[in-house]
């Protein structure tokens, strides 16, 4: 058995998917509009660049309803200046109203950013910031937010955190509902070896611990050769050096003389599209590997594979209800196309994209704006993806860190039908 080999990614900044402007298929995570700063031109429409429109935005006039709704606001807003005992923060009125309206939606993944939270948000996509080391998921029908993997030596390994403890406060404050990122830059900070108080729901029953911020090293991308020559590649996340990570672990692999391959995306939360699509590109035959439409059935973005492929060994690809977004494109691709055997249990199931649209002043909101679409044209969003072979992890494991591949029966299910289809293509 070869050593376990492994390309460092960097800094994990205590939860997958708080970085803003990369991932844009990651579960609760967002695409910034960066240009996107609106303006007022006036008349009372508001301009925001980055979207359709003249001038590459788009121009809103208010309807006789909405018109009618604002003085309601005003004469509301008034009433509470004249009338109202008690003193109250007139900005926070204001962003409860803007919350509300969100919040109507009914989308886990749409919400309104105060000038303070986007502000914290976009201050996280630069300079170094600090975490504890896990990845988590949001629920789209109930917003709850639940451990998905804990990595090995990180502070909330030695927390005592465990994969399935649902988030439930940070440094006592209730985070019910919360849009993922908000959450995110709750647990982040910029200062190395501060303490944050986590309190996760375990069992029925509460518990606090008290986790330090420190930087925290995993893997993009980890490889071995197994047994039989059997190799086994998990890919953590799509990030944006998974491409070449990904590439040089293959032909290694190969050139080690691999007979066939599992491709782990276990928890894996998604990612940056161009991660997964230049990915694909390099194990599909020529085909569509994703686009994605608008409420109209307007096709936007459109990704193509041609007909090179380094992958040229039987394949099978382990799933499980923490596989998401990009991670379900891949497996859904490779499913659509043949390419590869799925086994695991069902993918987390979220088929559409974000945009954050940023306001003049300084407030922003993000809306899902899109679906995309697999290979054979199928949305997954609400469903996941059913693997070929259901396989659920032994109950004994599941709340374990720390799993070894000998007793990991998803694994070992794997290795057995890819077994079969190494024996059927000899």
């Amino acid at each position: 058995m070869e050593e376990k080999k492994g390309f460092g990614k960097g800094l994990l900044i205590g939860i997958v998917g708080g970085a803003l402007g990369m991932f844009i298929m990651a579960v609760a995570v967002i695409i910034i509009s960066m240009n996107g700063l609106g303006k007022s031109i006036g008349d009372g429409t508001l301009f925001i660049e980055g979207a359709e429109g003249p001038n590459g935005g788009v121009m809103y006039e208010l309807t006789e309803t909405e018109d009618y709704v604002i003085s309601k606001i005003g004469y509301i807003m008034s009433m509470i200046d004249s009338e109202f005992y008690f003193e109250y923060d007139k900005d926070k009125a204001l962003d409860g109203i803007y919350y509300g309206v969100l919040d109507s939606l009914g989308d886990v993944y749409s919400t309104y950013y105060s000038k303070e939270e986007f502000d914290d948000l976009m201050e996280t996509t630069q300079g170094v910031y600090y975490g504890i080391g896990v990845k988590v998921s949001q629920s789209y029908a109930t917003g709850i937010i639940t451990v998905a993997k804990v990595f090995e030596g990180a502070p909330a390994f030695e927390a005592g955190m465990l994969p399935g403890d649902i988030l439930v406060a940070v440094n006592d404050e209730d985070i019910s509902g919360m849009d993922l990122n908000l959450v995110v830059t709750m647990i982040k900070s910029e200062e190395e070896g501060s303490k944050v108080k986590i309190t996760v729901l375990r069992d029925g029953k509460y518990v606090d611990m008290d986790v330090e911020r420190r930087k925290v090293e995993y893997p993009a991308v980890e490889y071995e050769m197994l047994e039989d020559n059997i190799g086994y590649l998990q890919l953590v996340e799509f990030d944006t050096v998974s491409i070449k990570q990904f590439e040089a672990a293959l032909k290694d692999l190969n050139s080690q003389g691999m007979k066939g391959i599992v491709f782990d995306l276990r928890d894996n939360p998604g990612g940056t599209l161009d991660s997964v699509v230049g990915i694909l590109d390099m194990i599909l035959p020529e085909c569509t590997i994703i686009y994605t439409e608008d409420k109209d059935g307007k096709v936007g973005s459109k990704y193509v594979s041609d007909a090179e492929t380094i992958l040229n060994v039987p394949a099978v690809v382990l799933v499980n209800g923490n596989s998401a977004s990009a991670a379900e494109v891949f497996a859904g691709d490779v499913q659509d196309m043949g390419v590869a055997t799925l086994v695991g249990t069902t993918t987390f199931g979220k088929g559409i994209v974000q945009q954050v649209y940023p306001i003049g002043d300084g407030t922003a909101v993000k809306l899902t704006q899109s679906s995309y679409f697999t290979s054979a044209g199928r949305n997954i969003h609400g469903d996941g993806i059913e693997p070929d072979v259901y396989v659920e992890l032994d109950e004994e494991l599941l709340g374990k860190v720390i799993i070894e591949k000998g007793e990991d029966n998803q694994l070992q299910k794997a290795l057995e039908v890819l077994g079969e289809k190494i024996k059927a293509a000899q």
